[in-house]
């Protein structure tokens, strides 16, 4: 078949990878094109699959009869806002992606709840926005533009005045369309743990990955309240009917009893699970009873630290929506949830754009990828030291332990001051949860029981305060099974970065022993151990991130931070640097 360049055509879906969605025209020729971020979700083997023939523009021709395609605006704008296509107004959620400007005027790049991008001309208010900061938008229609440019009609919403009966509402009688209402940033339905959207077989693990993300979304905002066993409609259907399949997943081994007390512990260890033991906190589960089906109500409180999906994917409710969230927006979830406001130094100018199409707007590059901004100039934040000598204990019982030049060692209830102290590390109180931590130059890390060095005599000094082979001891700290350390090493020139529990390094019986290789410079080609330091345990969610696996193997570096894939963890090594090496108390 002769494609020609500019114009559309129709092709059978017959699946999805690597983010692209792979395509047959009517003579069997394959071909693919870039999915969008919300089209990865979908369960494409399905025959329910919203869309089975996708419209595509041909952008260029190849030698070879290959294609460059893009998906018809038209047809997923018309999908997805589908009371746009009509010409009905609705207010939506936007997160600003970047600023830009043509002929002296400035235009907004903002990203809706489905992942792409939209062109807005900013009123005076909007105008000193930053990327990652968000926004209400009207959407009023669908503006149809050659070369494939369709856009969206987007204006500010017009101010509405709150009446007395409008205040008293109770909300879940907003705008009813069930029972329960509508979806709206506090409220999301879902009929099912067993079946993703779309889909005709059981596949409770997918189905399961978008309830998770959608808790971790409401943490991560203002919280709001999950329903199982509701329908789009707002209409309870029950979850009675799922007990019997609670052990169907591929991926959970564990067996749960085929009631609602199943039913709660595998939303308990899922959330636990994906989303960490401090997610479990934030949600409260209870059963309720409507038509004489069973519903499962989550309330999500908000959370005083970001919630990561899987330990590196950041979620956030906006409108009716859940969101991952990436580039400036991850970085606006750190700043709030941190309670700092976005420094000058973050502050974005807008970078100049082409109107190559005419149209009086920026061109739209939006294929289902994130548009390229320039990164942030992050301040540099200068790291607390750990200081060797003159810590002082706290607590009635603390003490001290010392370690000599010579490689003796000691504890002391007070404080040493003799020249040939190394390190006097104190011991806080309470006692039995410290543990000494001996790091050396060549990856290796001793951790040490410390009530178990206070059973010696006070003030004698001891042999082999730490390994006599030579390598140099270059760091001792106090430390309990909950703080955390970061791994930073070079190999060939490429930094990696990794994040280590306390809990999963081994208790050695001795302070001079040899201790875990968490960086293996020894076995693994041209790497060094840059720093292994100190993070106390209230960052760990913070950095949560950065911990690529929980029992990770001296063999794994972490993340290689030059890698595209990766760049947006340059803010997460920041704040690692920023609040590394400083003592719990």
């Amino acid at each position: 078949m002769n494609y020609i360049v500019g114009e559309f055509y129709d092709f059978l879906v017959t699946g999805l990878g690597e983010r692209r969605i792979k395509l047959k025209d009517r003579q069997g020729a394959t071909f693919t094109v870039r999915a969008y971020e919300f089209q990865t979700d979908w369960d494409w083997s399905s025959p329910k699959v919203p869309i089975q023939m996708i419209r595509c523009y041909v952008k260029a021709v190849w030698e070879g009869s290959g294609l460059s395609l893009q998906q018809d605006r038209e047809q997923i704008l018309g999908y997805l806002y589908p009371d746009a296509k009509k010409g009905i107004a609705k207010v939506h959620s936007f997160q600003v992606e970047e600023l830009r400007t043509l002929n002296d005027k400035l235009f907004l790049v903002v990203r809706d709840a489905f992942g792409m991008t939209h062109m807005l001309k900013p009123d005076k208010q909007q105008e000193s926005l930053q990327p990652g900061d968000e926004l209400e938008l009207n959407v009023t229609g669908i503006v149809v533009k050659e070369n494939n440019n369709t856009r969206l009609k987007l204006e500010t919403p017009p101010a509405v005045e709150p009446t007395v009966d409008a205040i008293e509402l109770p909300l879940e009688q907003e705008n009813p369309a069930g029972e329960f209402g509508e979806e709206n940033s506090v409220r999301e339905f879902k009929s099912t743990i067993l079946y993703p959207a779309g889909a005709t077989e059981m596949d409770m693990d997918t189905q399961m990955k978008v309830i998770l993300q959608t808790i971790a979304g409401f943490m991560n905002a203002q919280g709001g309240t999950l329903y199982i066993g509701v329908n789009d409609n707002g209409e309870p259907i029950g979850i009675e009917h799922e007990y019997i399949y609670l052990n169907s997943s591929e991926k959970d081994d564990y067996t749960y009893h085929k009631n609602k007390d199943g039913y709660e512990n595998k939303l308990r260890s899922s959330i636990t699970r994906h989303l960490g033991h401090v997610a479990e906190h934030y949600v409260t589960i209870t059963f309720t009873e409507h038509e004489g089906h069973t519903i499962c109500e989550l309330k999500c409180e908000p959370s005083n630290f970001i919630i990561w999906y899987d330990g590196f994917m950041g979620y956030k409710r906006m409108g009716n929506r859940t969101m991952l969230l990436r580039g400036e927006a991850i970085v606006k979830l750190v700043l709030d949830k941190s309670g700092y406001a976005r420094p000058e130094s973050m502050k974005y100018e807008p970078t100049p754009a082409q109107d190559n199409d005419g149209d009086g707007l920026p061109d739209d590059d939006d294929e289902g990828e994130a548009i390229t901004s320039t990164e942030p100039v992050v301040p540099k934040v200068e790291p607390a030291k750990l200081a060797k000598v003159g810590m002082q204990r706290v607590g009635r019982g603390s003490y001290y332990i010392n370690l000599f030049n010579n490689g003796d060692w000691s504890w002391s209830r007070d404080q040493l001051k003799v020249s040939s102290l190394k390190y006097s590390i104190p011991i806080n109180t309470p006692v039995p949860d410290r543990y000494l931590i001996l790091v050396y130059a060549d990856g290796r890390v001793n951790k040490v029981k410390a009530a178990m060095l206070h059973d010696k005599t006070e003030l004698r000094r001891y042999k082999n305060g730490w390994r006599n082979d030579g390598v140099e001891l270059v760091k001792v700290f106090a430390a309990t099974n909950h703080d955390l350390l970061g791994c930073f090493s070079t190999q060939d020139g490429h930094e990696f970065v990794k994040l280590h529990y306390l809990s999963d390094i081994s208790n050695h019986g001795t302070i001079g022993a040899m201790g875990n290789v968490l960086i293996n410079t020894g076995s693994m080609d041209n790497v060094e151990m840059d720093d292994i330091c100190f993070v106390s345990a209230e960052h760990g969610h913070r950095l949560s991130a950065l911990l690529k696996t929980k029992s990770q193997t001296s063999s794994s570096l972490g993340y290689q931070l030059d890698l595209p894939q990766n760049a947006k963890l340059g803010h997460l090594v920041e704040t690692l640097r920023a609040v590394s090496d400083t003592i719990s108390k």
